[in-house]
């Protein structure tokens, strides 16, 4: 109010919030874009400094946030945004600025529950608002709100084909991201018919997701889309209704591995640290007879989708296909299959033994390591015929690397498996003593991995 002071500015200043108001109805907080106006109108310098700096241009370094301390981040950019105002009006434009952007210039913390009434109300607090703002669009790689509206209307309809169809639509490498983070943002909002509704569509059209690095799956949208579906089922206070939810998302689920992502996400009563159910919210942990179910389900439509499939399907499916069967039964369906492909394949020995390694990951490349012999025994006697595999294959050491480092290629572990076999069960107890006759007596230090 201090800077309108003519009637001139009054209606300056109207036409331009109507107009701006006008261009993104529903997308943006009316109050913030009201604020920000009257700042682009008659404080153009903030404005620009505003534009500028809020939003940064770089990622900022990961040594930043330990070394400096949000209130020295945030006084730093309230300097650069009050650059040249004096003392008489800074105190208001600090007020204003703080108010518009808390997360970025208060010194108070933020928890979850602050971002998402922020994003539930659509403010300027949020990147994804304010760069719509200063777009005066929603860009490409966003999701208009009042998309978002029209799905959760399909969800309580229980409209499944017109959810899969608009999320189809809207869903590219673009707008991944953002489409499964505005979906998990109004979770706690569904009913549990849009929830089972959501959960069901969301695994329609998981292969349209990017699958990336395995060690990061949930940091990104394939993950957490997964995560989404299994908060949707453990969301849903009727147990009867919430197995009916589970077992369709695993038998619709386009992606096995995803549907592997999703189960494993679900709320298992293996997962209580305590007694946490309350007659408010209801159980909270799925009963371990419907685990068992669920488990046994998907472990048969991880094997179907495998014997099905005209070539061999990606060494990930199979290593988290092999391990649910394992847990839940289907080992039988697991040895022929092996059995089957090794015959066909012999080249394929050297991923199957792969599938028992620990895995770690540097970067996006998985290492793999000896698990010691009496638990790569233990693997690998579940997944596969062992006397047959000693039967049919006798490996050479393979050619040594000129720098032996501590992780081990498929060819390293294939021999290492067969070796192992060959040997009696009381030799094998003792851990890794025949990794050191596997490379002619040398122990693995000496190898130097």
């Amino acid at each position: 109010m201090p800077l309108i002071r003519t009637p001139r500015s009054v209606k300056q200043y109207a036409n331009v919030v109507r107009f701006s108001l006008g261009l993104l109805p529903g997308e943006v907080n009316p109050v913030d874009v009201m604020i920000l106006e009257g700042m682009r109108l008659f404080a153009h310098d903030i404005f620009d400094r505003v534009k500028e700096h809020i939003i940064p241009k770089v990622e900022p370094h990961w040594m930043d946030n330990i070394m400096d301390k949000d209130e020295d981040k945030a006084d730093k950019l309230m300097k650069k945004l009050l650059t040249g105002i004096d003392d008489a009006d800074g105190g208001a434009w600090r007020a204003t600025l703080v108010m518009l952007f808390p997360a970025k210039l208060s010194h108070a913390s933020h928890d979850e529950s602050e971002f998402l009434a922020w994003t539930d109300t659509q403010r300027v607090a949020c990147d994804e608002y304010f760069i719509r703002y200063l777009a005066a669009v929603v860009p490409d790689n966003d999701v208009p709100d009042a998309e978002v509206g029209q799905w959760m209307a399909h969800a309580e309809a229980g409209d499944i084909n017109s959810l899969v169809s608009n999320l189809q639509n809207r869903l590219n490498t673009k707008t991944e991201e953002i489409l499964v983070q505005k979906v998990r943002r109004v979770q706690r909002h569904l009913s549990d018919a849009q929830r089972a509704t959501f959960a069901v569509s969301i695994s329609r059209i998981a292969t349209q997701l990017t699958l990336r690095d395995i060690a990061r799956q949930s940091e990104f949208a394939f993950g957490q889309s997964a995560i989404f579906a299994a908060q949707c089922v453990g969301g849903t206070k009727d147990f009867d209704a919430s197995e009916l939810v589970a077992s369709e998302v695993i038998k619709d689920a386009s992606s096995g591995i995803w549907a592997v992502d999703f189960f494993w996400h679900l709320p298992h009563e293996r997962y209580r640290d305590s007694d946490e159910d309350t007659e408010e919210q209801g159980p909270r942990y799925l009963p371990k007879e419907m685990s068992s179910r669920l488990g046994g389900l998907l472990s048969k439509r991880l094997m179907d989708e495998i014997e099905a499939s005209a070539q061999r399907p990606p060494i990930e499916l199979l290593r988290r296909a092999f391990i649910i069967c394992q847990d839940y039964g289907g080992l039988d369906r697991v040895k022929t299959w092996t059995k089957r492909e090794l015959t066909r394949d012999p080249s394929f020995l050297g991923p199957f033994a792969s599938l028992i390694m620990q895995g770690s990951y540097s970067g996006s490349e998985r290492q793999q390591e000896w698990p010691g012999n009496k638990a790569a025994r233990t693997k690998v006697t579940a997944y596969i015929d062992t006397e047959w595999l000693v039967r049919t294959f006798s490996l050479d050491l393979p050619v040594k690397k000129k720098n032996w480092g501590p992780y081990i290629s498929n060819d390293e572990a294939a021999f290492r498996l067969i070796q192992m076999l060959k040997m009696p069960d009381e030799e094998n107890l003792n851990g890794d003593q025949s990794a050191g006759s596997a490379h002619g007596g040398q122990s693995d230090d000496a190898n130097g991995g």
